[in-house]
């Protein structure tokens, strides 16, 4: 096999770490669902985005990694949802670069 090694900093984040304690001691029951929203702070330049991947490629790894961080285990099902609410001139672009 491959020794693989993820090294997302989120998982460092106090606030999460935070989290994943009440998880580890039922301080919060059984997890059945988690739902993690994500948002950059100020949109990126209109050519970053263009050929960045969007949203989806840029942060939803972030997202998918704390899922797996506070599960302990890979999630079964996965809805991603992405909208442009701030930055109109991003939606001519295709697919999730648009979000």
């Amino acid at each position: 096999g491959v020794k693989l090694m993820t090294g997302l900093q989120r998982r460092f984040d106090p606030n999460f770490r935070r989290v994943r304690q009440a998880i580890e001691e039922n301080e919060v029951g059984d997890t059945i669902m988690i739902k993690l929203c994500s948002r950059d702070p100020s949109p990126p330049p209109f050519e970053y985005v263009k050929g960045g991947g969007g949203i989806f490629a840029d942060m939803a790894v972030h997202d998918l990694d704390m899922s797996r961080f506070l599960a302990g285990s890979d999630p079964i099902d996965i809805l991603a949802i992405g909208s442009c609410h701030i930055d109109k001139s991003i939606e001519v672009l295709d697919g999730s670069e648009k979000f």
